[in-house]
């Protein structure tokens, strides 16, 4: 997600999670640049709320990538084509 105009939020798509991940660590580091002009208490409670989030955020993520099913095999038919069901 990606600070837009009006507050607004704007997704940013990635199509694989490989390069997903360093531009989500990116985006963070930006917010975390932006947090630090806050007072020191609440700065290090909200960073510490954060840094929480994002652990169980990419266990989650982990968990549910390490879950997918793998992709079937499809044996070829003699006539070169796949079956059909």
């Amino acid at each position: 997600m990606v600070p837009g105009s009006n507050d607004a939020v704007v997704a940013d798509h990635h199509p694989d999670r490989e390069p997903a991940i360093p531009a989500a660590n990116a985006v963070n580091s930006t917010f975390r640049q932006a947090l630090s002009a806050r007072d020191p208490i609440a700065k290090r409670s909200l960073e510490l709320k954060i840094d929480k989030a994002l652990q169980d955020k990419q266990s989650l993520q982990d968990a549910k990538h390490e879950c997918w099913p793998k992709p079937r095999a499809v044996m070829p038919t003699t006539s070169g084509r796949a079956p059909t069901r």
